[in-house]
């Protein structure tokens, strides 16, 4: 085994650095990835701490079905919300793509609201957990 890897210390030295290099890529993936809550801790958030869950989702999609106390609020306008402006609490994003989240979770974060959180697994994940859906 030694004499291998003597006489091929360039490949031995390839390998190694491609594993550092995936070691790395994984934790600058990891350390991209926008924190999440699943949802019994949503609930907790929004029953104990006053969280705000904000639905990105488009009118009629939040029509069919909704978590109860969620503001639908189009992408484009949550910069200007009133409500945004003066929030002090917790906020939970729930979006259809995670495009959306991630750009809601910038715009939040200028906005200077700290403590933010995407709905992990979305809507599914909260249907999924038993949790209620209301209707407009």
């Amino acid at each position: 085994m030694t004499a291998f890897l003597l006489e091929h210390r360039l490949l031995v030295g390839i390998f190694i650095g491609l594993i550092l290099i995936l070691g790395l890529f994984e934790a600058w993936a990891r350390s991209r990835k926008l924190p999440s809550i699943v949802a019994a801790k949503a609930v907790n958030w929004m029953n104990h701490e006053q969280a705000l869950l904000l639905d990105l989702r488009s009118p009629q999609i939040f029509a069919a079905g909704h978590i109860l106390g969620a503001l639908n609020i189009n992408l484009d306008e949550l910069a200007r919300h009133p409500k945004l402006k003066k929030n002090k609490a917790p906020v939970i994003i729930l979006a259809t793509t995670e495009k959306d989240s991630a750009q809601a979770f910038r715009v939040l974060q200028t906005m200077g609201i700290s403590r933010l959180a995407l709905l992990e697994g979305g809507l599914s994940a909260w249907t999924n957990s038993g949790l209620p859906l209301t209707k407009v």
